[in-house]
This record gives structure tokens, C-alpha cells and sequence, in this order.
């Protein structure tokens, strides 16, 4: 019986991701950037994270702790080291901090207890993630644009945006001049990576052209970027990119 139950659930939450997430999927084979279309409205994706999606996360991976302990998980801080020391080779000048899509908040909670700076906010409209950031004693902003700041860190959180145009102008908008943003996403690096993936719930798909598509369009430059991870061809059964899974870079608001 409790086997039964397992199967039922998992079944489920299959139906629940394929009905949220079953507009039609594209992929421009020249900026390799797939999205949904018809877009997925805001209320529909905010209801989704709000209602199933970090709640279902939380009990399959444990990385992800929503239990308000007093420090994020060890293997989640050792993701945030790692894209530290990326952003850390850069040698950029900055003094405050939005975590965009902050989730369990251990990004912020590194720039803000481990590093020592003084102004992070986070930005994430989920109730579980507003908590997180009080316990860890982060600043909790609403909107984007009022509060300017000198980077935004951006982990897995852009390719879950309901408008990726809006968002972009806003993100930029909360810079300040010459400011930065840190973005790291899954490498949809080709169109057999975008055949291959189920992007529930993701609802844009980058890669290296893509930000330079972004960088083009919006008034940023590339400070530099890397791919991380295993390769697509060891990941998924059948593909043959040997590209690496994700993608890791800074822009700068010029």
C-alpha cells in the first residue's frame, strides 16, 4: 500500500508539471534560446512555486533546506563557493547585492555572513524563501527598480520567469551604473540538449548565444563566462553533445 501511495503521488505530480507547463516549446537554432508559447501568466507560475514546486524539491533533494536552521546546507554552500570564486576572479567592485529568485537564500546568506557584505537583499515572492531570508537576517525587497544596486546573483532562477523581456529591463533597471549581474543557468547548448529535456519547469532555455543575444539587445557587455558540470551525452541516454549542463556568467549594465 504505501508503494501504491508513492506510485500515485509521483503520478501526479507528473500531470500537475505537464499541465502547468504545456504550451508548445520553440528553439531558434541561430541565438539557441527555446522558449514557451504561448507564455505561462505569473499568477499561474507564482501559484505553482507557491503551492508544489519547492515543497515537492524539498522532499526529493535534501541540498535545498527550507527548515530554517540557523546556516544553509553544507553541499548548497559549496555551490555558492564555487560560483564565489568565479565571480571573485573577476575583480569586480561591489558593494550591494540583490539575490534574484533567491530560493533557499544561501546565496545571500554567503555575500552576507561569510563574505561580510553589509547590503544583500534578496527578491523571491514565495512565502518559504521571505521566511528563510528573516531567519538569516536578510533584507527582503518587493520590486525591482526601487532599491539600485552594484551586482545581482542570479543562480538557476532566470530560465523560471513568466516574461524574460520584463524581467531583463527590470533586472537592469535595479543596477547601478556599471553595475553587474551573475547569472548561472542549464546549458540548452543545442537543439538535441532541447529535444532531450522535459523544461519542466523552465520556462526559457539559454546558452552562450543567448546572452550574447541579451547583451546585444539590452546594453550589457560580457565579462566573462564558463560551462561547468558533466557533459549533456553523460547526463541523458542517447545525446551526443558533449557539451557541459550549465553556464555560468557576468554581464556588465553599460
Amino acid at each position: 500500500k504505501l508503494k501504491i501511495k508513492k506510485i500515485d503521488k509521483s503520478i501526479k505530480n507528473i500531470i500537475y508539471n505537464r499541465e502547468t507547463f504545456n504550451s508548445n516549446k520553440y528553439y531558434c537554432l541561430e541565438c539557441k534560446t527555446g522558449w514557451h508559447y504561448p507564455k505561462i501568466p505569473k499568477i499561474v507560475l507564482n501559484n505553482y512555486y507557491e503551492s508544489f514546486y519547492w515543497l515537492n524539491r524539498c522532499e526529493k533533494e535534501q541540498v535545498f533546506d527550507f527548515s530554517l536552521n540557523k546556516v544553509p546546507n553544507r553541499e548548497r554552500l559549496k555551490n555558492i563557493i564555487d560560483q564565489f570564486t568565479f565571480i571573485n576572479r573577476l575583480s569586480l567592485n561591489y558593494k550591494s547585492i540583490i539575490d534574484f529568485g533567491s530560493g533557499d537564500c544561501a546565496g545571500g546568506y554567503y555575500f552576507k555572513k561569510i563574505i561580510g557584505i553589509e547590503d544583500v537583499s534578496i527578491f523571491d515572492l514565495s512565502k518559504a524563501s521571505r521566511k528563510i531570508a528573516k531567519n538569516y537576517g536578510l533584507e527582503i525587497i518587493n520590486s525591482l527598480g526601487l532599491k539600485k544596486v552594484d551586482l545581482i546573483y542570479s543562480s538557476h532562477s532566470i530560465e523560471h520567469v513568466s516574461n524574460l523581456e520584463s524581467s531583463l529591463t527590470k533586472l537592469k533597471s535595479t543596477l547601478n551604473p556599471n553595475g553587474y549581474i551573475f547569472f548561472e543557468v542549464p546549458n540548452i547548448s543545442s537543439i538535441e540538449v532541447f529535444y532531450a529535456m522535459p523544461h519542466t519547469p523552465h520556462t526559457y532555455m539559454f546558452s552562450i548565444n543567448s546572452f550574447k543575444k541579451i547583451a546585444q539587445n539590452f546594453g550589457f557587455k560580457i565579462i566573462a563566462y564558463e560551462f561547468i558540470g558533466p557533459q549533456w551525452k553523460r547526463s541523458f541516454k542517447g545525446v551526443k553533445d558533449n557539451s557541459k549542463t550549465d553556464l555560468r556568467i557576468c554581464l556588465q549594465k553599460i
